[in-house]
């Protein structure tokens, strides 16, 4: 008896049919629009490079390992679209009415919907998030040959950071430093190997502090080591240099750390001076993903099953996507106060989830039960 009111409660066949819509449609649209932003990319590619037999190769790989990054980037949007698109569907071939003239609310019907959706976020977030993190990780290492970055690279290491600068074609500089100071205004207990290509001659320059500016590095109380020569001091050397401050500063790229290696990086990054809130802000905001993913699709439900005219499919689209938008941007905004401190990570990553619940729930009761 308990397990015929069960299955009364959530009828199985119904819930499988309506889920297996839900999801369909939300993979068309972020396989479509995901492939709509590839083609862009891939214009923008042809305009600024010469593709040829060398080079056709490494970049089909790069636009590969920017995929998963494109379509996590717009997932938030795409769930939105897809279930307003979806119950409008059921809408347009009156699917809601029959499903409703049985006896089923639309409580029934939205449940398994629901939970569904936080399934596919908890596994979003174990499975695939680390899958995202480790491609655009290779992304950015490759970018370079999309013509997109310069011939500097960032990598960090167990024992402090290393960067390639080359600003000249002939001089590659390879520079050690153990601490980031001033929030990547200056650089600390510095080795800079400096190799001249042309005159096949190398040398290396050692400092307690190097500062970056636009364009240049300033070395202050540096010691040159040559080889077969004295050790040179001096008290200021300026270098020609492509990296800013910013750049440094995004030495680990947010979107290349999988929620698995959080704690190694902000060990990491903590170690060598680096601002750890907008990691760990991150972190939780990827952790707490499932509970957005639930808050959206209730919103979008309420948008969907809002009372327009079936012919008005536009009207819901809209509606939609420029609440959603602008709740996105809110949520932004958020973040961007957390990471200036003026907002504690957990109000955060838990305020874009009940802004999206409440609205929504509100807007179901008012539409069925108002």
């Amino acid at each position: 008896m308990v397990l015929q009111n069960n299955l009364m409660l959530f009828p199985l066949r119904l819930s499988f049919y309506l889920t297996k819509k839900f999801f369909k449609d939300f993979f068309w649209c972020l396989a479509l629009f995901t492939s709509i932003i590839q083609v862009f990319t891939i214009i923008d590619v042809f305009r600024k490079k010469d593709i040829n037999e060398n080079t056709f190769v490494p970049i089909l790989k790069l636009l590969i390992l920017k995929t998963p990054y494109i379509a996590d980037n717009i997932m938030p949007y795409m769930i939105v679209l897809s279930v307003i698109y979806t119950l409008n569907h059921f809408s347009r071939s009156n699917e809601l009415i029959i499903i409703k003239s049985v006896g089923i609310s639309i409580w029934q019907i939205i449940a398994p919907i629901i939970l569904s959706f936080f399934v596919f976020g908890i596994f979003y977030v174990a499975i695939l998030n680390p899958f995202v993190a480790s491609t655009y990780k290779g992304y950015n290492k490759y970018k370079i040959i999309l013509g997109s970055a310069d011939d500097s690279v960032i990598e960090l290491t167990a024992n402090g950071i290393w960067l390639k600068d080359k600003s000249d074609e002939n001089l590659d500089n390879y520079i050690h430093a153990e601490k980031i100071l001033d929030q990547g205004k200056y650089l600390s207990g510095v080795k800079i190997y400096l190799h001249d290509k042309l005159n096949a001659k190398s040398k290396i320059m050692s400092a307690q502090k190097v500062l970056i500016g636009d364009g240049e590095m300033t070395v202050l109380d540096a010691t040159i080591f040559k080889p077969d020569s004295e050790p040179e001091k001096h008290k200021i050397i300026k270098l020609k240099s492509n990296f800013k401050k910013a750049e440094v500063l995004e030495a680990v790229p947010l979107r290349s750390v999988s929620v698995w290696e959080y704690n190694k990086t902000i060990e990491k990054l903590n170690r060598i001076g680096f601002s750890i809130v907008k990691y760990r802000y991150y972190f939780y905001k990827t952790i707490f993903l499932p509970f957005l993913i639930v808050s959206l699709v209730i919103f979008s439900i309420s948008v969907g099953i809002a009372g327009f005219s079936r012919y008005q499919v536009n009207v819901k689209l809209v509606l939609g996507l420029s609440s959603a938008l602008v709740l996105y941007f809110i949520s932004n905004l958020i973040g961007a106060l957390t990471e200036l401190g003026t907002l504690p990570i957990q109000v955060a990553v838990t305020m874009p989830p009940l802004i999206f619940t409440m609205l929504g729930l509100a807007m179901i009761f008012h539409l069925e039960d108002g």
